[in-house]
């Protein structure tokens, strides 16, 4: 099934992933060019440190302006992209700090955020936030704020320190407190 598209190794054991693995398959058959395209942009769903520290850069920078519901956008775009690099306490986080600001958000309904992920209604709410913000129109607001992230990453020993040091806590702090991404909130 992941032979149309190499990039989605991985994320094939999520269902809504093997669903559009088959639509896509199905599409390529029948040689509809629109079905082949919208199939090359789910390849895009694999995990990305750059989308990762993007987001968690312009979550941190909303925060700072008092835009929490752009905050806590980017911060659902963050803890994906963390799910789906099984940076689980960075995910956790990310969660916690959305329903710290929004009790009734819906990561509430989870405890964690790999679990929000194979759900059909926090799916649409991705897609939504995810039209909102397209990693082109992010990385032009980060590139505006004046913000350089070149060479950031090879600071840090781990992805997860260093989406933790953009976060503005140390990662033992995470593993101690968020390390099980339950938190019973």
């Amino acid at each position: 099934m992941n032979q149309f598209n190499p990039c989605l190794t991985g994320l094939t054991d999520y269902p809504f992933v093997q669903q559009l693995l088959i639509a896509c398959e199905r599409a390529e058959s029948r040689g509809n060019l629109h079905g082949r395209i919208f199939c090359h942009k789910i390849g895009r769903m694999q995990y990305s440190i750059d989308q990762l520290s993007l987001y968690l850069h312009l979550a941190r920078l909303a925060g700072k302006r008092r835009q929490m519901s752009d905050r806590n956008r980017f911060l659902v775009l963050a803890a994906v992209q963390a799910a789906r690099g099984q940076l689980t306490e960075i995910a956790a986080y990310c969660r916690h700090l959305i329903l710290e600001t929004n009790p009734g958000h819906m990561f509430r309904r989870w405890d964690a955020v790999s679990d929000a992920l194979d759900d059909e209604d926090f799916q649409h709410l991705f897609k939504q936030v995810s039209r909102r913000f397209p990693i082109e129109k992010s990385e032009s607001i980060l590139n505006q704020a004046g913000i350089d992230r070149s060479n950031e990453r090879a600071t840090y020993y781990s992805d997860a320190e260093y989406a933790a040091s953009i976060m503005g806590v140390e990662f033992e702090w995470l593993k101690d407190n968020f390390g099980s991404e339950t938190l019973g909130s």
